[in-house]
Formats: C-alpha cells, structure tokens, sequence
C-alpha cells in the first residue's frame, strides 16, 4: 500500500482495513514527523573515541537495529487508521509502532545519548497536529547542568522559576559564593536559561541539594534522578544523570543554546573531564549546526530586552559579543 500526499479520508481507512495488506515501517513515519537530514552526533564514531570496547559493540550493534528499524512490515490498515484519527486530533497508536522508535546510545563511562521523537507542542506542552520530529538529548553521569524556565506557552507555572537574565546571575553569583570551586559556563535557550557546573563533579543524586540552591525548574532536577532501568549486556542505557536537547524542538525557530558567559569562584579551576565531555557533546555539534557565525541572531533578539535587568558589568560584556 501507498500513501497519498493528504491525510487519509473515512473510505481510504475502510478500504485499508479491509485490505489486509502491510507498510514499511518508515512510510508511515514519513507522515507523522519531519525526517532529519543529519543528526549532530554520530554515536558509532563519538564511541570508538570515547568508549570501551563492550560499549563499542551494543552501540554499533543499536546503530544498526535503527537503520533497519524501518523496514519492519506494519498492518496497513491499523496505520491508515492511525493517521486518521491524528489528523482529527485523536491520539492513535494502533499500529504499535506509529512513531519513530527512542533509541538509546551508551557512548561511553558517564555519556549518554539518545533519540527520541517529539511532537510539535501547544500552549501548555500540549501536542498538536502538526508533524513532530527526531530530538537528540545528551546525558552526563557527573557533569552537573542547571536549568531554567521563563514564562511561556509551554511552560507550567510551577516550572517557572526565573523572569529574566539578572536573576539567572544573581541566583549564579550567590551559588559561586557559596561554592568557591563553582565554574558555571551560562547558556541562553530559547525557552529559559542551562548552565554547566564544570568546576565540580557530583551525580545527580549528590546535586539535588545544589539544585534548590539554584532555584531549577522542579521537573529537571526531579527528573535528573530518573533513570530508565534498562540495560544491555549489564550497561544501563539511561541512568540517571543531567540531561540537555541537543537539537532543535520541532516547529519553532531554535538555536538550542547560545553561550552567554562564565561565572566563576574564587577559586575555580575547570575539571578537564567536564570541559571536554560539555564541548565534545553539547557545545561544539550545537554552534556547527545551530551557531555557525557563534551567534544566532534570533537568541540575540531574546536577549537584547534582558540585558538591562543584568549588572552592569555582563551588560558590557554581551553588548560587545552581541553587537546589541
């Protein structure tokens, strides 16, 4: 069977119904989301750099389940059913595989990654008609990652903890005080505010505490605790750890994280492991797709109404970076 270009009618449904025949996998993905040209991370490469042999092998092994994923045969009528009733609003998933599959990457000792399908979202994180697409998310064991919200449509009210770039600094410079060896490295995103902690090591479990000191959104640093208790070969596949988007959220303009500045103690000297690990697997893969001139103009736009709320010290600072 074969798609038409336009959402199936009532007759089409029927007929496939009646059919009994089967799809590829991929042509029924291809109606719900937005393939992806390129991803930002190749797994099977960032692995043999970074892991151990036994991750080596499960990552190449995934990596080759996911590319014939697609191919997996799907009864035509349950996915020309489910399309239908998405294209009235209805959630559907009677095909048993109506999204592209959350794939799971245990690159290396502390480095997570996966694939996850999302769809576009409404006020509220409410999902929509329009086609989602593949989303690439970064997990780091031990590299602490702090993570704000501001007041939008797809915010809840409880995740909202900040209003604007000067609280996210004195919240930032209060926490360096207090911890003399903080390093955090300030990121803009388009829903809020992420800083890394590269000046000190903790699991999620040991930063919960930093967390409130930090004011997080609630979710992430409840979240940060989670892990999925699945593994492959006894290496867990999403443990708990600081997760991060890696690429851009469907149906919106978004450059991910635009770097802002370093807010440093006394003290402060960067941990190498953490440095390297947050520019290999965040920074670099998210200014060569998302950054590419090192500043997005759109984030400069955000940004630009903020500044006044800042001291006057990073006003001058980003002024200059940004040309605002």
């Amino acid at each position: 069977m074969r798609f038409a270009g336009s959402n199936p009618t009532l007759l089409e449904v029927i007929t496939a119904l009646a059919s009994g025949g089967t799809i590829d996998a991929d042509a029924l993905w291809q109606r719900v989301y937005r393939p992806r040209d390129q991803y930002l991370i190749n797994p099977v490469s960032a692995s043999l750099a970074f892991g151990d042999p036994h991750r080596q092998e499960i990552v190449a092994n995934t990596a080759a389940w996911e590319s014939t994923k697609g191919q997996q045969q799907v009864d035509a009528g349950s996915a020309t059913l489910d399309l239908y009733l998405r294209s009235l609003g209805i959630p559907s998933n009677l095909s048993g595989i109506a999204n592209p599959p959350t794939v799971y990457y245990p690159i290396a000792e502390g480095i997570n990654y996966k694939r996850q399908f999302k769809p576009v979202t409404g006020h509220a994180g409410q999902a929509t008609k329009a086609p989602g697409t593949v989303v690439e998310f970064l997990n780091l064991a031990d590299t602490p990652m702090a993570d704000w919200d501001v007041a939008g449509p797809s915010h809840k009210d409880a995740n909202v903890t900040v209003r604007h770039l000067g609280d996210v600094e004195a919240i930032a410079q209060d926490y360096v005080r207090r911890h003399p060896t903080s390093d955090l490295q300030l990121y803009l995103t388009p829903g809020g505010f992420r800083a890394w902690e590269l000046g000190e090591r903790h699991t999620a479990q040991e930063f919960q505490p930093r967390f409130e000191q930090l004011q997080v959104d609630p979710d992430y640093a409840r979240l940060a605790t989670n892990e999925l208790g699945k593994s492959i070969e006894g290496v867990p596949i999403d443990p708990a750890g600081f997760r991060s988007r890696i690429s851009h959220k469907p149906g919106r303009v978004d450059w991910v994280a635009q770097p802002l500045t370093r807010i440093t103690g006394r003290e402060a000297m960067p941990d190498p492991v953490s440095v390297q690990r947050v520019q290999v697997f965040h920074d670099q893969p998210i200014r060569q797709h998302y950054l590419q001139s090192g500043v997005s103009p759109e984030a400069a736009a955000v940004l630009a109404p903020q500044l006044s709320t800042a001291s006057s010290a990073l006003q001058q600072e980003l002024r200059r970076r940004f040309s605002i």
